[in-house]
């Protein structure tokens, strides 16, 4: 397997885990020293978080997030970069955000990642007014 090949394969193996709810696996695939950016509007979002940080941000988002409504609808891989868009539904609606991440891998785990998000609009007017800082 080509190093661009594995890359693709150990990130859909990270959508993968998430969708299927399969909490070991997700960790599994994150290195220990798993940096994460997303953007600022988030909450507990900014540049070059911890993995403490990322999932406290994750925590503020998921319960207006429909995980089992994830979609990955792209992943493009080259060498050790992968970008992946993904398509969530809101909960209790038809609406979806959209995300892009942008992935390193490194010694066979997801090491750093950046993520953005669409259009926040219909995420942000979900969450707590103190939680959004749009």
């Amino acid at each position: 397997m080509s190093g661009t090949e594995e890359s693709r394969s150990i990130i859909q193996g990270v959508y993968n885990a998430v969708m299927a709810h399969d909490d070991a696996a997700y960790a599994a695939a994150l290195h220990p020293e798993l940096r994460v950016s997303s953007a600022p509007y988030l909450p507990h979002g900014g540049p070059d978080g911890t993995v403490e940080q990322w999932q406290r941000m994750l925590a503020s988002v998921a319960p207006v997030l429909d995980i089992n409504g994830l979609e990955v609808v792209e992943l493009l891989a080259d060498g050790d970069k992968v970008s992946a868009t993904a398509r969530v539904k809101l909960l209790s609606s038809e609406e979806t955000v959209l995300f892009c991440e942008n992935w390193t891998v490194r010694d066979g785990r997801a090491y750093r990642m950046r993520v953005y998000c669409y259009d926040p609009a219909p995420l942000l007017a979900r969450l707590p007014k103190q939680s959004a800082a749009l």
